[in-house]
């Protein structure tokens, strides 16, 4: 049976470090700029070390990957540290920003209703309507493209942080 979150933008991974907490928090510093709207522009330039922007603190972070271009499906990192006995465990939550998720259900739900009355209609009348084709393409192509944009970034910050906190990771598709 396929699971269901399999196919939302919604990644929950958790990483296993031998690294101690404090210096997980260290390396998430250096890669994390604290967010202030009036220098926005000096995370563009080539010179700034940090790849996210967000807020950290002694046991979480909210981030989001910094970018030259307008990207709507960077997907919004929540993680929290969890120190264990010879190990510090780091659970991420990556997900889209709720207006674009909200957006694509506008876009894909409309897409499928007007698929799904064009094929009703089809059924009662007894015959093939070539335009159920155009709803149900729509909806394809937006639901692929925020699939296909979503996965694509997280792939990139997954790898990144698995480097960064010299880690091992497991995807959970069931929370």
């Amino acid at each position: 049976m396929p699971k269901p979150m399999k196919y939302l933008p919604v990644e929950n991974i958790t990483y296993h470090t031998d690294l101690n907490s404090n210096e997980v928090l260290h390396r998430l510093e250096g890669i994390i700029e604290s967010f202030n709207r009036n220098t926005k522009t000096e995370f563009y330039s080539h010179s700034n070390p940090k790849y996210y922007i967000g807020t950290i603190d002694d046991t979480s972070f909210s981030i989001n990957r910094i970018v030259k271009f307008k990207n709507p499906f960077l997907p919004r990192i929540i993680g929290t540290i969890q120190p264990s006995l010879n190990k510090t465990q780091v659970t991420i939550k990556m997900k889209l920003h709720g207006g674009i998720l909200l957006y694509v259900i506008f876009h894909c739900g409309a897409f499928g209703l007007v698929f799904l009355a064009v094929f009703a209609a089809s059924i009662l009348n007894g015959k093939y309507n070539p335009n159920m084709i155009h709803p149900l393409s729509f909806f394809l192509i937006g639901y692929g493209l925020t699939m296909a944009g979503f996965k694509y970034e997280s792939i990139k910050s997954k790898k990144y942080f698995a480097k960064l906190l010299e880690a091992e990771y497991t995807n959970s598709i069931d929370s």
